[in-house]
């Protein structure tokens, strides 16, 4: 390396104006220390501190780097409190490697994402989005299942399947993704089809899966899920009548009870008996077929969800054994 002269032997001090007026300027504490060194003493301060440069620039880059990996989902900006988060980069270091050893309150909140750093110092990691990202493509699975049954309807074949994408999100993650999959659910089909569709999905569907969810995660068996999932599917059933009689301000109920008068009068006439039933017995009629409307319905929602959560790996409660005999299933223990 070049020797660089020192400032003290290159200049003479009576060539200086100032000294000779007799003037005493104030100078920083690096000048002042290299015009009292000696060259010698100057040139090693220059070999060395090329290596003390390099090893201080090196370490300014890891701070840096380990700076804005803490402070990268917190929109941190500022770089005068940056260079204030650099002096601390071991410290936040030892947190990304053991949070068992930071005290949090050795950390100034205002630097430092709140999230990360209560996770950090329980010592759990950062949630991973997969729930959220699969809550939103069942969603939106489940909402063009709707649309395709609302505008190409295909029998009770779509229908099926409306319930089980919610409690495949029950049963992969929790009960708020499985909330949040149906308020997504209802939220697009609200844009696309309205609020009352949005409804009519909701009541029965959306809760029929949640109900099936959380039976099947906690073991339930056939026999209780579908008790109960008919009481919800009938009572859908209901208010879907009700909504829509008030959306075209005209009693559907009466239209129910005129479709079985004419069901009860067709069956008295096969059966040769003549009588004239009552609304009582028209109403209590209607209601239990809407019943075994709603058992038939879960039977198949079942079936249909047992037969793909089973090759997806998912466990659900095995089917009754009369149903395995009847439909001669394969059941692996």
């Amino acid at each position: 390396m070049a020797q660089i002269p020192p400032p003290s032997s290159a200049r003479n001090d009576s060539d200086d104006p100032q000294r000779d007026a007799g003037e005493d300027p104030s100078l920083d504490f690096s000048l002042r220390a290299a015009e009292q060194g000696s060259e010698a003493d100057w040139n090693d301060w220059v070999d060395g501190g090329a290596d003390e440069r390099e090893a201080a620039s090196a370490k300014a880059d890891n701070g840096r780097a380990a700076t804005t990996s803490v402070l990268g989902d917190s929109g941190f900006t500022n770089p005068v409190l940056a260079n204030s988060v650099l002096a601390n980069s071991a410290l936040a270091n030892s947190a990304l490697a053991n949070p068992a050893l930071v005290n949090p309150a050795l950390v100034n909140p205002a630097l430092v994402n709140p999230a990360i750093l209560a996770d950090t110092a329980s010592g759990r990691l950062p949630e991973s989005p997969l729930p959220l990202v699969e809550t939103a493509f069942l969603a939106s699975t489940t909402s063009l299942l709707w649309l395709i049954n609302s505008y190409f309807p295909l029998g009770p074949i779509w229908r099926i399947c409306f319930p089980i994408p919610i409690a495949l999100v029950y049963l992969r993650w929790n009960r708020r993704a499985a909330w949040m999959t149906t308020a997504v659910s209802v939220l697009l089909l609200t844009v696309f089809t309205g609020p009352a569709r949005s409804l009519f999905f909701l009541m029965p569907s959306g809760l029929l899966g949640m109900l099936l969810g959380f039976c099947w995660r906690r073991g339930a068996g056939w026999g209780m899920s579908i008790f109960l999932g008919t009481l919800i599917n009938t009572i859908g059933f209901f208010f879907r009548v009700a909504l829509t009689s008030v959306l075209l301000n005209e009693d559907l109920w009466i239209y129910v009870t005129t479709q079985v008068t004419k069901l009860l009068a067709w069956v008295s006439v096969r059966l040769g008996l003549l009588f004239q039933p009552d609304l009582t017995l028209v109403q209590l009629l209607a209601l239990v077929l809407v019943l075994i409307n709603s058992v038939i319905y879960l039977l198949a929602v079942h079936l249909a969800a047992w037969f793909l959560l089973k090759r997806m790996g998912i466990k659900v409660p095995d089917p009754p054994e009369w149903i395995q005999v009847l439909l001669e299933l394969d059941v692996e223990d």
